[in-house]
């Protein structure tokens, strides 16, 4: 949902049950959803929350997807090469390249 310029959740009865207080809010997705909060007035940054609206990755990323088989692609903007994280945040698969595509744990190169 979008209330002023900011987006929160709400239930299937139209309840809200995490307010508006994001740039911007993806789906949930594996229990977790990325949320981009402004820092500043130039930038934004973005983390996962879960379902109770608690930060459960901090927001330290400019870019974020979903969750798809326990891990999700982020970037930086130190050096904006894309790496995976899992969903505690722990960095799995390091930073070489300027973006991934599709990850699926069947196929993927360690």
């Amino acid at each position: 949902m979008k209330y002023r310029d900011f987006c929160g959740y709400i239930n299937k009865n139209g309840e809200v049950v995490i307010k508006p207080e994001y740039y911007s809010a993806d789906y949930f997705s594996e229990g977790l959803a990325a949320v981009s909060v402004f820092s500043d007035f130039e930038t934004n940054r973005a983390g996962y929350i879960n379902q109770s609206g608690e930060f459960v990755i901090p927001a330290n990323y400019e870019t974020t997807t979903e969750f798809k088989n326990g891990l999700a692609e982020v970037s930086r903007e130190l050096d904006n090469r894309c790496l995976y994280i899992d969903k505690t945040g722990k960095i799995v698969w390091p930073p070489y390249y300027n973006f991934y595509d599709s990850f699926d744990p069947k196929y993927g190169i360690r």
